[in-house]
């Protein structure tokens, strides 16, 4: 049985270097590319030199901090998603994690299951919107429409549309 390839790109940041080197094991045998980092600093680096598509990083480390890692990710390229791993889920940091951007919240200890699950939907969700700014930046180069109506009722619908598009909502 072959291994899917080319799934997408994860950095694994973790001070625990046989916890990164598992993840990165199980990972890579999904048929991800994957690398690791032992600090927030050269998570960063890493960054700097490779795009990735996922960041999975602990929450506890020394130095930096992986909520932290996740602010400066996030500064640095608000489109890559960052799951976040703890043995100590904190209400406050997971509220804040979330609110700063974070995709998810992993607990201590997972299993490989667990961890492709989480990695999968966050790769789906980046590939998604990837997909909407592509269709975004497509609409806006179109001539713009030329919709032709009297109804004050359709002239609210138009509105509502045009102020819709303008956000990153899902809309039915």
């Amino acid at each position: 049985m072959s291994v899917p390839q080319n799934l997408g790109a994860v950095l694994v940041v973790d001070d625990e270097p046989d916890l990164a080197e598992s993840c990165a094991f199980f990972l890579r045998r999904a048929g991800y590319r994957v690398a690791t980092a032992n600090s927030g600093a050269a998570a960063m680096k890493h960054l700097g030199e490779s795009s990735f598509d996922v960041v999975l990083s602990d929450v506890r480390m020394p130095g930096m901090s992986g909520v932290q890692l996740l602010e400066q990710v996030k500064a640095r390229d608000p489109d890559v998603e960052v799951i976040l791993v703890t043995a100590y889920p904190e209400l406050e940091t997971a509220v804040h994690a979330i609110k700063t951007g974070a995709f998810d919240y992993l607990r201590k200890p997972f299993d490989e299951t667990q961890l492709r699950e989480r990695v999968e939907r966050a790769i789906a969700h980046r590939s998604i919107k990837d997909r909407n700014t592509g269709f975004r930046d497509r609409m806006r180069q179109r001539e713009p429409s030329r919709l032709v109506w009297r109804s004050a009722a359709f002239a609210r619908v138009v509105e509502t549309i045009e102020r819709a598009a303008r956000t990153d909502a899902s809309v039915l």
